[in-house]
Formats: structure tokens, C-alpha cells, sequence
């Protein structure tokens, strides 16, 4: 029995007019927080990312190492499927 991979799509960004971020902070780490939204009517989370450079390293270079980050993430989560403890992510 051979394992058939799912096709999954590129990540894409989000138009901020689209989305309604609440105040109401669930939570905060090394790498931003995640608000409550809204987005097309669906309740959603936010994550805000904050780009810090370490040591040596570049404004834009924290920046594609977040943004890298970011889409690993993403990947994952796809890949890891349906289920109830992980988020849905589109």
C-alpha cells in the first residue's frame, strides 16, 4: 500500500481590511502575541509576530528568519491534518 501525499497550497497573506482584531490578548511569547479576530464572519486567532535581530544578525535577515518560521509552521500544520487539538489554517 503505497502513501499518496495531499497537495497543500502556498501560504498566502491575508488582506488586514478583511479582519476585525479584537483587544482581548490570548496570548504572548518570544515571537509576538495572538489576538482574538474576526475574519468573514469566522471567529479566528492572529498571530502578531515581533521581528527581533540576535546577535549579528541584520534587521532583514530576523525578518526571513521569522518569516521562515512562519511557513514551516504553516507546513506542519497541514500536514499534520484534521483534528481537534490543532487549529485550521487557511
Amino acid at each position: 500500500m503505497s502513501k499518496s501525499k495531499a497537495k497543500t497550497a502556498a501560504p498566502f497573506e491575508i488582506l488586514p481590511l478583511n479582519v476585525a482584531i479584537s483587544t482581548n490578548l490570548l496570548g504572548s511569547g518570544s515571537y509576538g502575541c495572538s489576538y482574538l479576530a474576526s475574519y468573514r464572519a469566522m471567529e479566528v486567532v492572529i498571530k502578531n509576530f515581533v521581528v527581533r535581530a540576535s546577535r549579528g544578525e541584520t534587521h532583514g535577515q530576523a525578518k526571513d528568519r521569522v518569516r521562515q518560521g512562519q511557513v514551516f509552521e504553516a507546513h506542519l500544520i497541514i500536514k499534520l491534518g484534521d483534528h481537534p487539538g490543532v487549529p485550521l489554517l487557511f
